[in-house]
C-alpha cells in the first residue's frame, strides 16, 4: 500500500488496531463524557472546537476567558 501524498510506504501505527479504538471509546464514555455533562451544566463551561486552525481556536479561548469577570 502506498501513501497518497508521496512515495513512502504506509506504516501502520501500533495503536491503529480495532481493540485500541474500542478501548479509547470506552474510556471516553466512562471518564470524559460524565465530566462534559457535569461541567456543561455550569455557567463557566465553554465548549471550544479544537479541530480547527490553531489561530481560530486560540481566538475562541481568549474570547471565552475574557468573557468571565
Amino acid at each position: 500500500m502506498r501513501r497518497i501524498e508521496g512515495d513512502f510506504p504506509l506504516v501502520p501505527r501500533a495503536d491503529d488496531r480495532e481493540q485500541v479504538v474500542i478501548n479509547r471509546l470506552q474510556v471516553y464514555r466512562n471518564q470524559t463524557e460524565p465530566l462534559v455533562k457535569y461541567y456543561g451544566e455550569r455557567a463557566t463551561y465553554c465548549r471550544i472546537d479544537g479541530a480547527r486552525l490553531p489561530d481560530d481556536v486560540t481566538a475562541d479561548i481568549i474570547k471565552a476567558v475574557e468573557s468571565f469577570p
